[in-house]
This record gives C-alpha cells, structure tokens and sequence, in this order.
C-alpha cells in the first residue's frame, strides 16, 4: 500500500496541478485528493486549459469544495501558457469562487513574464493570496515555446525578476515554496542534488535580503 502511495505521489508532483480542460472536470480525479490527504498534503494547486472561463470558475469551487472536505486548501495558479494568463483574471476567478479556502498562487516566473509588478501585489487584499513560488529566470521569453521556459528556470537571485521586491510586496506570512526546474542543467550531466542545492541556497539568499529590508524599515 505504501509503495502504491508513492508511486501515485509522484505521478501527482510531476503535474502542475488539477487540470480544466474542455473535456474533463476536475472533480473526475478526486481519488488523487485522498492520496494527498493521506500523505499529509495541506493544498492542492488547480490550473485551467479550457478557454470557457466561465465553466473553468465553476469547476474551481466544485473542486474547492472537494478539497475542503478532505481537510485541503486550494491554490490558483495563472500563466501565460493558461488559459487564466494573469493576475487580473485570477484575482476575479478567486472572488467568484468566494471561499477563504482558495486562493492564489503567485509563482514569481508566471507574475512577471504576465506583466504584473510587485506594486500590483501590494495592492491586493492579502486574503486573497495563498502561497507564493520562487524561482529566476530572464523578464523575456529565451525558448521557442513559453513551457521550454518554465521548465528550464534559473535559481532565485540569478536571473533578472525582481524576486526582492515581490516578496516584500507580499505579506510576511505568505508561506514560500522553490520551484526550479533545471533542465539543460539536468541535460548536462548536473546532478539532482546539486540542482536542489542551487535552488535552495538561492532561495535562502533572497529571503535573507527580503528580511534585512524588512527589519530596516522597522527601525
């Protein structure tokens, strides 16, 4: 049974999360709910490909609603690669939703490359935020296609995104996870540890910078 877990586990890791699209709900995989409220997972993250916004808002709150009665939180995530492509409609998406259960996902790559600003973070109702990603990469797309960027990403600190002033522009509270896919890195021969090292201690240097701002401007 445990082996089963695992091996589910990673199937749902390696996803970017429940899936809309035209011809599937997202209340058709609620077994994978369980799984993760079995291994002790506290939220599930849900990303639309349907371009029917509308039917894709209604899927959102059956699905938070499923999530909720498993004891999980729900998170949105929005890039251009989406269907939900920015901020703006995902904020309106969470509004019609209208559970304090769902929210958003900021993921640091996805917020900049849709044209949003740090400035544009800080004048949100922070209810409505959720959890945040960090990872770095160039403000302009480097792939032919926009998903080459995103899983080929640069560690926090070493690209050009402004990953500072983002989370300073989010609550402090906000809990922080690193997503840093490496492929050419993986390609080359570097190692996964070395990979999860490199995020890690670049995601820690940013937050390091993040603090001393904070603790400056508290004096």
């Amino acid at each position: 049974m445990a082996a089963a877990l695992q091996e589910r586990a990673v199937a749902i890791s390696l996803a970017e999360g429940f899936v809309v699209t035209p011809a599937s709900d997202l209340t058709d995989d609620l077994a994978s709910l369980d799984v993760m409220r079995e291994l002790g997972a506290t939220r599930a993250n849900v990303v639309t490909m349907d371009a029917d916004l509308g039917r894709s808002f209604d899927q959102f709150g059956a699905f938070a609603e499923a999530a909720a009665d498993r004891g999980l939180q729900t998170t949105l995530e929005f890039a251009k690669s989406l269907a939900l492509t920015d901020l703006e409609t995902a904020v309106t998406a969470v509004r019609y939703v209208g559970r304090p259960d769902f929210r958003l996902l900021i993921d640091t790559m996805h917020l900049v490359r849709s044209g949003s600003t740090a400035a544009d973070l800080a004048a949100l109702d922070s209810s409505l935020l959720g959890y945040v990603q960090l990872s770095d990469s160039t403000r302009q797309q480097r792939g032919t296609a926009y998903r080459d960027d995103s899983s080929d990403r640069l560690p926090p600190g070493a690209g050009e995104l402004p990953l500072v002033d983002i989370m300073l522009a989010l609550p402090a509270w906000l809990p922080v996870g690193v997503e840093v896919p490496m492929r050419s890195r993986a390609t080359a021969g570097v190692s996964a540890q070395t990979c999860a090292r490199l995020a890690v201690e670049g995601a820690r240097g940013v937050l390091a910078q993040v603090r001393a701002k904070r603790e400056d401007s508290a004096t």
